[in-house]
């Protein structure tokens, strides 16, 4: 099958794809999961940026405004913390996205940006995949990520079997001539 050529072409492959999703719980996981890898397009390379901002984004004058204040702060040794916090579906991401976009010249090593939700499935992602969407975002090749949690522990499993058992004691002459024995 060819890859669509028209922006006509490409609603209709992400419609079938949506209802796809919609309907098969098996096929949404997995879908979340191939789209966990996928770059979006325009991003910069080397330079990790947040997602886009929405057009409409209405009455949080106050919240931004604080966010500013704190990021304008004088640098007084206490870190900068800004949580923000409220309901699922409030707005507090679009809030920090919204935010984010409008104070990137303040992050001139760019901005990393990670749905923990495994892209909008509901889906939350663990630990290792945070951290390998992170380390993607940071131009790191997936050949140079570390291995998933299984495989780690599918390896380390013989080397723990090894380091447990007790090493044989040495024994070693003292000054008197007679043999020591270190105690475990």
């Amino acid at each position: 099958m060819a890859a669509p050529a028209s922006p006509a072409e490409v609603e209709a492959v992400a419609r079938v794809v949506h209802e796809g999703v919609l309907g098969d719980p098996r096929l949404a996981r997995a879908w979340a999961e191939f789209a966990v890898g996928v770059r979006p397009p325009g991003r910069t390379v080397g330079r990790p940026t947040l997602p886009p901002s929405i057009r409409s984004f209405t009455d949080r004058r106050d919240a931004l405004k604080r966010l500013d204040e704190e990021a304008r702060r004088t640098p007084d040794g206490r870190p900068r913390l800004a949580p923000l916090y409220g309901p699922e579906g409030m707005g507090v991401t679009t809030l920090a996205t919204h935010w984010g976009v409008r104070a990137a010249e303040r992050f001139p090593d760019g901005q990393i940006h990670v749905d923990l939700r495994g892209g909008g499935t509901g889906t939350p992602l663990d630990a290792a995949r945070v951290l390998a969407e992170v380390l993607r975002q940071l131009v790191l090749r997936d050949e140079g990520l570390p291995p998933p949690f299984t495989e780690r522990q599918r390896w380390s499993m013989p080397c723990r079997a090894l380091l447990s058992r007790r090493a044989p004691r040495s024994r070693t002459p003292s000054a008197h001539g007679r043999t020591a024995s270190p105690q475990a």
